[in-house]
């Protein structure tokens, strides 16, 4: 075969293997043909519960007296919403609770990567509380990442913390970063059908998300894949089981610039550099960890190490629950809760 022949015979295979590639692109595109709602923001639904933050339209809403204590509830992510918090609510008898989507995040205002910063986060959380309670403490409960913020603030503000509710925060420093990578294969789950499947049918009903903002698609794709509950997922071993099955986790949109912004920030040279615990050595007060026992990934193992990170904390296990312990059992958390934001 002369050179020119091969040539020509490669064209014709590559030519080939471009059109399988374009037709099959147009069979899925139309066969994932359809209506995929994603929720609108503070921006663009005025009927949503809101407070303006620094200029920023944050989805929010109070329960209990204006006058009693205020507790702050951090949601997961970043990205997620403060739905699956809504459990907290039952302690509105005696306190005033405050639920909030993070900038960015669940249906809050979605702003520019270069605003999302765990700096612009402790800020905001400055600024929600004294719009709440002015020149008055407050108490943190935080789930997950809402946890790790609950963290960076307290190093920062320890005079404006009451008291914190820790519910398995992901990683407080870069040392279990690494630990939460390498049992969670770098949040890479296999590659087999099943994954790629995923993928395709996210990236391709993602197509026909047509709105209601620019950032709506990717929003979608990212809700898709977070929250599949497949075993494949890199933290099926949050939850009992190995089965995000098990879940208590509801949400109603998740931010995926934030998602992205964050872990992207808390990585330089590919190399962990994040640390939430600057300034805990002046946090005096008692700090309660809670741990959900099912949880393999970052259950008590790690938040027992965690906790020796505050002058003074504990940590209380909930059996045969997994992340989601606050939406698992309730009837458990709420009463430990109870008891701590009494005593402190």
């Amino acid at each position: 075969m002369t050179i020119k022949r091969w040539f020509l015979y490669a064209g014709k295979i590559l030519g080939a293997l471009l059109l399988l590639i374009c037709s099959s692109a147009l069979i899925l595109y139309i066969y994932y043909w359809g209506d995929y709602a994603v929720l609108a923001t503070t921006v663009d639904d005025p009927d949503l519960p809101s407070i303006q933050i620094d200029g920023v339209r944050l989805h929010a809403e109070s329960h209990g007296p204006a006058n009693a204590p205020l507790v702050i509830a951090l949601h997961g992510g970043p990205g997620n919403d403060y739905r699956a918090l809504l459990d907290l609510k039952q302690l509105s008898d005696r306190y005033r609770v405050v639920f909030y989507d993070q900038r960015g995040s669940g249906l809050s205002q979605r702003l520019p990567v270069e605003k999302l910063t765990v700096a612009s986060l402790v800020e905001e959380l400055r600024l929600v509380a004294s719009h709440y309670a002015p020149g008055q403490p407050v108490y943190l409960v935080g789930h997950s990442w809402g946890a790790m913020l609950a963290t960076a603030f307290i190093g920062e503000h320890p005079e404006l913390v009451r008291g914190a509710v820790l519910i398995e925060p992901g990683f407080l420093n870069a040392e279990f970063g690494r630990e939460f990578m390498r049992r969670t294969n770098g949040m890479m789950p296999p590659i087999n059908s099943e994954t790629l499947g995923l993928f395709l049918r996210s990236i391709f009903q993602s197509m026909h998300v047509s709105g209601p903002d620019d950032d709506a698609a990717m929003d979608y794709v990212f809700m898709q894949v977070m929250l599949h509950p497949s075993r494949d997922n890199p933290i099926a071993g949050y939850f009992c089981g190995g089965d995000p099955a098990n879940a208590v986790l509801p949400g109603w949109r998740f931010g995926s610039t934030i998602s992205n912004a964050m872990m992207q920030a808390a990585v330089k040279d590919g190399e962990f550099q994040i640390d939430l615990t600057r300034g805990l050595q002046h946090y005096k007060r008692p700090v309660l960890f809670l741990a959900g026992d099912c949880n393999t990934i970052i259950g008590p193992d790690i938040q027992k190490r965690q906790a020796q990170l505050f002058p003074k904390a504990s940590l209380r296990v909930i059996e045969g629950a997994g992340h989601s312990l606050l939406g698992e059992k309730p009837q458990v958390v709420l009463p430990i809760i109870r008891r701590y934001l009494a005593e402190h």
